[in-house]
């Protein structure tokens, strides 16, 4: 997989406009690996769509206008939205669709609209085991904040460390190789989508590429309502204990997990559920419950 020379231009033309994730998106859809759905401005797609167009690039916009809600923790990443009518003059987003080929769009939307997930999901190049994982999830993120990350650390039955490469809890920090939550850490599919994406990353910008990477190997300590937490330089000392820098997180939220982890300096792992945070010996607090998610893949 590798961008084609004449789209080149293309990508270093709307790459300001649009976060490290977004663009990644871009790339896929224009090597006609997948539709690319983006949540953007008003803003943003006055400056992306002419670009677009110049290139002769379909591109849709969706007929709501978005209004996200604020969520608790998480950063804004918890897709808690409101949709209203496109000719509703309050501030907000707009799904776009970007593909090579119109008739991908027309289907994608036709799916949409008709609740056709599974087709839905494929067309988004969303492995089949995952689209199944999600649907028999999805009455646990309604519940909640309609986040679906930690399906994945919860349906991972192996012990720590797991694979990086489907480490999707890294999407709360800017990178992510993956569009999709994986049906677990396990993933076979999901990993070889994210390498993937590396690969054609690496060719497009190397710098750009080792960012992804780099926060894909992370330590990431994930609670619905208390944020969501990477520990920098950790390291394994024995089967379940992770060390870490208390000075070297990065937290989307302040909390009382954000607190306690700056208190400590390693956590036992005891479940992809349950940690124990620990200042040398002493144990600080217990973590538990369906809340909680771990991504230790590093």
């Amino acid at each position: 997989m590798e961008l084609p020379k004449k789209y080149r231009s293309i990508c270093q033309a709307i790459e300001p406009f649009l976060s490290p994730i977004e663009f990644r998106e871009l790339l896929l859809a224009l090597c006609q690996e997948k539709l690319a759905r983006l949540i953007l401005s008003t803003q943003a797609i006055l400056k992306i769509g002419p670009i677009l167009k110049n290139y002769n690039i379909p591109m849709a916009i969706g007929k709501l206008r978005i209004i996200q809600k604020a969520d608790q923790g998480k950063g804004g990443w918890s897709n808690l939205i409101e949709t209203v009518y496109q000719n509703d003059d309050k501030p907000g987003f707009y799904h776009i669709y970007i593909s090579t080929q119109i008739e991908k769009i027309e289907v994608a939307l036709e799916a949409e609209g008709n609740g056709e997930y599974d087709l839905f999901g494929e067309i988004l190049n969303i492995p089949k085991c995952c689209r199944n994982a999600y649907g028999n999830y999805l009455h646990t993120i309604l519940k909640k904040q309609n986040d679906v990350t930690p399906m994945t650390s919860h349906n991972t039955t192996s012990f720590p460390p797991h694979n990086f490469w489907a480490n999707i809890a890294s999407q709360y920090f800017g990178y992510s190789l993956l569009s999709f939550a994986p049906c677990s850490l396990n993933c076979q599919y999901s990993q070889k989508i994210s390498q993937n994406t590396y690969k054609l990353l690496l060719k497009y910008d190397r710098i750009i590429a080792e960012k992804f990477f780099q926060m894909h190997q992370s330590n990431i300590i994930y609670h619905e309502y208390f944020g969501i937490h990477c520990l920098q330089n950790s390291l394994w000392k024995s089967n379940n204990i992770l060390t870490y820098d208390p000075c070297k997180i990065l937290s989307t939220s302040k909390s009382q997990l954000s607190t306690a982890l700056r208190q400590g300096t390693c956590i036992k792992y005891l479940s992809q559920k349950s940690f124990y945070i620990l200042n040398n010996t002493e144990v600080i607090s217990a973590w538990c419950g369906d809340d909680v998610a771990l991504f230790l893949c590093c």
